[in-house]
C-alpha cells in the first residue's frame, strides 16, 4: 500500500485573504523583504512565503 503525503492546501476566498495577511506580518516582523537568504517554507505547499518575500 502506497501512501501519498503531498497534499497541497489551495487557499481561496476569505482563507486566502487571512493567510496572506499572516504571511505579510511574518515578512514584516522577520524583516524578510527582498532578502537573498534561503527561506524554509513549510506548511502550505505553494511556497507563498518565499514568493511574497521577493
Amino acid at each position: 500500500m502506497k501512501v501519498n503525503f503531498t497534499q497541497v492546501t489551495k487557499y481561496k476566498g476569505f482563507k486566502k485573504i487571512y493567510f496572506d495577511k499572516i504571511i505579510n506580518e511574518i515578512i514584516k516582523i522577520g524583516n524578510l523583504q527582498s532578502t537573498n537568504s534561503i527561506i524554509l517554507d513549510y506548511g502550505c505547499g505553494e511556497k507563498r512565503l518565499e514568493k511574497k518575500s521577493k
